[in-house]
């Protein structure tokens, strides 16, 4: 039984399992009841004090005749009477806990329309930083051929001026060599004997 013990709310239970009972609506109840009573108990501290000090008597008093028991004090709810100004404090704190809740969730819900304002943002230069990107791309390329097709240009004119060259050069040649064997044909025939 040393493992059991006696909580503020009149419960006896076991230490390990204060943490839980901590958190029932029993004990919660009573700490509520506890700090809105307080000029309440001021008057009533003696009474409950005799009634703890008879309490533990009786709970020494089982834990010594029956060590195997389990005893449990039952919990007897104290008398809510409560004045205006208590119903006032308790009314306008559960209406700042409401408004600061909705007012949570409205900062929430704003905070993530911006996220998703900031994100549609980011797509949107992301798309166009990649369509720029592809524009770029597509113009350097249209430049590129255009180079090459202006480079072809070129040499396709070289070598047609370097054709015509060649067959003006030859249409020369041969027409220089044309000209000296009549010039020599006429010069042979002319003068026979020296040839």
């Amino acid at each position: 039984m040393d493992n059991r013990f006696n909580c503020e709310c009149g419960v006896n239970i076991l230490k390990t399992q204060l943490s839980r009972h901590k958190k029932t609506k029993k004990h919660l109840d009573f700490v509520n009841n506890k700090t809105l009573d307080l000029t309440k108990h001021e008057d009533k501290e003696d009474k409950d004090e005799d009634e703890d000090n008879e309490q533990t008597e009786q709970d020494e008093r089982a834990e010594t005749s029956e060590s195997d028991e389990e005893v449990e004090v039952k919990y007897e709810e104290p008398k809510k009477n409560y004045n205006k100004t208590h119903l006032d404090i308790i009314r306008k704190k559960a209406i700042e806990s409401i408004k600061n809740k909705k007012q949570a969730k409205i900062n929430k819900e704003i905070e993530i329309k911006q996220k998703a304002e900031q994100y549609d943002v980011l797509v949107k230069s992301l798309k166009e930083k990649e369509e720029n990107e592809k524009k770029r791309k597509e113009e350097e390329r249209l430049k590129e051929m255009e180079y090459k097709s202006q480079q072809y240009d070129k040499l396709m004119k070289n070598q047609e001026k370097n054709n015509a060259i060649k067959q003006l050069s030859n249409e020369k040649i041969i027409d220089s060599v044309k000209q000296q064997r009549l010039e020599y044909l006429i010069k042979y025939l002319q003068n026979p004997s020296m040839y």
